[in-house]
């Protein structure tokens, strides 16, 4: 008689993960303030066709950002101007890091937020569901 094996494969489903850093957490009109975006994969599996979409705060007009990648990533594009859209693979344990720096304007008083999300086919991150992260800052009292 010959044993028979059945193996059980249960499909792992990738999650993403995302997150949006102020630093300081409160800003101080004239000073330096810097946003930090992040889209992670935590894998195992690659994400293929990951659409991630970054909004700065309007008030920080005209603006640049930069992106760092690791963990086997490549950023779409180094750097850029404004809100971003990009499509692109993230492989298991890749890592995208957007960073926006500026000096807050002299006047500047109001309450201003950073937008990160990703959507994925194959995860968790739907269209209609993305994964997003939101991170408010407003001025040092």
């Amino acid at each position: 008689m010959i044993p028979l094996v059945v193996a059980l494969l249960t499909a792992v489903v990738p999650q993403p993960t995302v997150a949006v850093l102020a630093e300081p957490a409160r800003y101080v009109p004239g000073e330096r303030f810097t946003f930090t975006a992040t889209v992670a994969n935590p894998g195992p599996g690659p994400l293929g066709a990951a659409e991630i979409k970054l909004a700065w705060p309007p008030a920080f007009r005209p603006l640049t950002w930069t992106c760092r990648a690791s963990g086997g990533a490549v950023c779409p594009a180094t750097k850029g101007r404004g809100a971003m859209h990009v499509v692109t693979d993230l492989p298991g344990g890749g890592t995208l890091t957007y960073t926006l720096t500026c000096t807050m304007p002299e006047r500047t008083s109001g309450t201003y937020a950073a937008v990160i999300s990703v959507a994925a086919p194959g995860s968790r991150c739907s269209p209609e569901d993305p994964c997003e992260a939101t991170m408010a800052a407003g001025p040092a009292t």
